[in-house]
């Protein structure tokens, strides 16, 4: 079977056939795929499966990255780009409008659905962010939003953070709608702790968003998220503990080697200034009775904040402040349980 050519070709190329190049990776669009595989069946009259096989073989032949796609026969279902079109029926994207008088409690289950379908495999992800999922989310976000909808901004939230975690860099489309929307969603359930699964999908997503690159993390700082998580440390429930001490370590990174430029260092300061340090040794030394605080799991929950109280002692005196209030204590204390274990390396 000869070769599909890739170039623009007026006079071979199919319409709606294009490919994507970014940074010499070549990419199919989901139509371009799937046009592909019609022509397949109706040029060669091969049957459905033996004609999708040609296909990606086709274009696995011209090094076409086919990770965004799913891989399925015209018209078959799958779960991300189903739930994707049951969303699209339900809200127009990033504008929090419904379509057709569509009802608030209909964007539960593809927001779930999404949601669940993103979570297996990082090919769905990648699927549901070059379907541009993320548009359609933060507009269920939107809405819920100005309806004061809990359950709606728990789905869409939990939604987003799948979609974005792990994806690609060039997926990244929440931008500073999703930033403000997911702050919204933050200082919404901050106030009421009773859904913990709302607050820690909550936390996800921002943890997903800052991790990304430098440009969400300072819209985060902008929309004064910075400032919202310290204020819970010492308010938030024990089992969100770690959740919480994750996503503030993410909003301390300097990883974006495209900006010349980070603020990590002047954002470590803040927080310190809200009393960080403070907060963080209350919750993992007794001062009182010289020994550590009692959590489920507190192995984890000690490697979690401790990495987080590294990442703010940047300056002499915050060290200083940090012996003073049982670091080194614990420190000590935390070697000696584990003094007689093999380290590996």
């Amino acid at each position: 079977m000869p070769l599909r050519p890739l170039k623009d070709d007026p006079f071979t190329r199919k319409p709606g056939l294009q490919v994507v190049e970014e940074k010499q990776v070549l990419r199919v669009s989901q139509d371009a795929f799937e046009e592909a595989v019609r022509e397949n069946m109706e040029l060669f009259a091969l049957p459905a499966e033996q004609a999708l096989e040609e296909t990606i073989k086709e274009f696995e032949l011209q090094k076409v990255d086919l990770s965004n796609i799913a891989k399925r026969i015209p018209g078959q279902e799958h779960p991300v780009l189903s739930s994707l079109e049951s969303l699209k029926a339900l809200v127009a994207p990033r504008s929090g409008v419904l379509l057709g008088g569509a009802k608030m409690s209909s964007l539960v289950a593809p927001l779930a659905a999404l949601r669940d379908a993103t979570l297996k495999s990082s090919e769905n992800r990648n699927i549901a962010a070059d379907a541009v999922a993320a548009d359609y989310v933060l507009s269920a976000l939107q809405a819920g939003l100005k309806e004061n909808n809990a359950a709606i901004i728990e789905a869409a939230v939990g939604a987003l953070s799948s979609i974005v975690v792990n994806c690609r860099k060039s997926q990244d489309r929440a931008g500073s709608l999703g930033v403000q929307s997911v702050a919204a969603a933050l200082r919404l359930f901050k106030g009421d702790q009773t859904s913990q699964e709302a607050l820690r999908k909550t936390f996800l997503c921002i943890r997903s968003l800052g991790v990304k690159n430098e440009a969400n993390r300072q819209m985060l700082d902008g929309e004064g998220v910075y400032k919202e998580v310290i204020g819970l440390l010492p308010k938030v429930e024990k089992p969100l503990l770690k959740d919480l001490s994750k996503l503030i370590r993410s909003l301390l990174f300097d990883d974006d080697v495209k900006v010349l430029v980070a603020k990590a260092h002047n954002r470590a300061l803040e927080m310190v200034d809200e009393g960080a340090i403070k907060h963080i040794m209350s919750l993992l030394w007794n001062s009182s009775t010289k020994t550590p605080c009692a959590y489920d799991n507190i192995e984890d929950v000690q490697l979690e904040v401790m990495s987080l109280l590294s990442r703010l002692m940047v300056k002499d005196e915050f060290c200083v402040e940090a012996v003073q209030l049982g670091a080194l204590d614990l420190a000590v204390h935390v070697l000696n349980l584990h003094v007689f274990e093999e380290v590996k390396v």
